[in-house]
């Protein structure tokens, strides 16, 4: 189905359905190339669908249609990827007969002066000598790792681990001048590390490539104000309307405030930040404290064997009304927490207009026991009556922090 295509619901149109070619398909009727990555983590049945593509009949058969489609010989081309086997995820090893039908072609690893020119080149603002002793750090670390018990657990040290050192320099030490690579070197590598041993071989080994030893780092110092929160040097602003905190009892103790700082870093660069500890060990709570210190609305989710991306996603599903209902409620609740507290602090002369919305909202939940469908849903549409009044009391701007576009079109 993602590769050839399926039948899909006609956008506009109501339960009419029409099919939609795949991304391999597509690229079958107009010739162009394609690239199967990570090639060894594809289902057995997706294998199958290919080898029709691959052998001497070179076709593929679409039930849906009752129609055959030539691979054109002169212009389609197919490619594939994989990573070694031994890098586990879920890969498999290929049938030999499906493999013996592509060219092999073997490329090996980056070598240590490749990730100096692509390192230099792509970060030219960061000093070359001080760029060399980055990628000198992280081949050893990567060689430790495969030939002796060191990082077993840290994962893989890449082109990738250089590339975050690099901006990291360029996003905070670039306007002084001041290079000092050492600053992140617990947040690129001390913090994947689970063994104190193995931070020490760190600190040795950086102390060998760049001819002196990283500071200890001082003991870490939290401050929150109405636009930001910050830990030591790490700043991170707060949105103009913060999310209103959770009602959990969380508090900051001194032992997580170095795991939030590395958080921070990552957040404040755009990266993902992928928590790991023994159970119990407060890596929620880091999380939902983090979110509420910045003023942001956190969505949690459990993830286990059982869950599919259209639990992640979302998919089609018989129209619900209560639920519709309950999700325009959310909505709103969150609307109204916005202007209220956008009221208060600038607005005195939205006070009348926030005891009517406040009035209105209680009249809400007192026709909503009547599990009559059409009152609340009336009475919905004068709660955003009102709340439309009091933001037309804000100053200008302030208003646009909240936004009642999909409220209006799901009523």
């Amino acid at each position: 189905v993602d590769l050839f295509g399926s039948d899909l619901p006609v956008e506009g149109s109501v339960c009419e359905f029409a099919w939609r070619d795949g991304p391999l398909l597509e690229a079958l009727r107009h010739g162009h190339w394609v690239l199967l990555d990570e090639l060894n983590l594809a289902s057995q049945s997706v294998l199958e669908a290919l080898n029709a593509c691959l052998d001497h009949r070179g076709e593929v058969y679409i039930p849906e249609l009752n129609r055959s489609f030539t691979c054109p010989a002169h212009s389609f081309r197919l490619f594939a990827c994989q990573n070694p086997l031994a890098q586990g995820g879920g890969r498999k090893g290929l049938p030999r007969s499906f493999l013996n039908r592509f060219t092999q072609v073997h490329v090996a690893p980056l070598s240590q002066n490749d990730l100096c020119v692509i390192a230099s080149e792509t970060y030219a603002a960061v000093p070359r000598p001080i760029v060399e002793s980055m990628v000198k750090l992280v081949h050893t670390l990567h060689a430790r790792s495969l030939t002796s018990a060191f990082a077993r657990t840290a994962g893989d040290f890449n082109l990738r681990d250089v590339s975050r050192w690099c901006e990291l320099m360029l996003s905070h030490q670039a306007q002084s001048g001041q290079w000092a690579p050492e600053v992140y070197l617990d947040l690129l590598f001390g913090h994947r590390l689970r063994l104190g041993n193995d931070r020490e071989v760190l600190y040795k080994l950086f102390e060998t490539q760049f001819g002196y030893a990283p500071r200890t780092a001082a003991p870490s110092r939290l401050a929150v104000s109405p636009s930001a929160v910050c830990i030591d040097e790490v700043e991170l602003p707060k949105p103009r309307v913060p999310s209103v905190p959770t009602a959990s009892r969380l508090e900051m103790l001194p032992a997580l405030l170095p795991h939030a700082k590395a958080a921070m870093y990552a957040l404040k660069m755009g990266w993902m930040v992928n928590v790991v500890g023994p159970a119990a060990s407060g890596k929620t709570s880091l999380v939902r404290l983090l979110a509420d210190l910045a003023g942001v609305t956190l969505c949690e989710f459990s993830m286990n064997s059982a869950v599919d991306t259209i639990e992640l996603l979302g998919g089609f599903e018989q129209v619900d009304v209560a639920r519709e209902e309950n999700r325009l409620v959310d909505l709103l609740v969150a609307a109204i927490e916005q202007a209220t507290v956008l009221a208060l602090a600038s607005s005195p002369a939205a006070a009348p207009h926030l005891t009517l919305l406040h009035s209105s909202w209680a009249n809400y939940h007192a026709t909503r026991k009547l599990n009559s469908v059409d009152p609340p849903v009336r009475t919905l549409q004068g709660v955003v009556a009102s709340l439309e009044a009091v933001l037309a009391c804000l100053p200008p701007g302030s208003s646009a922090a909240v936004d009642l576009g999909e409220i209006k079109q799901g009523l």
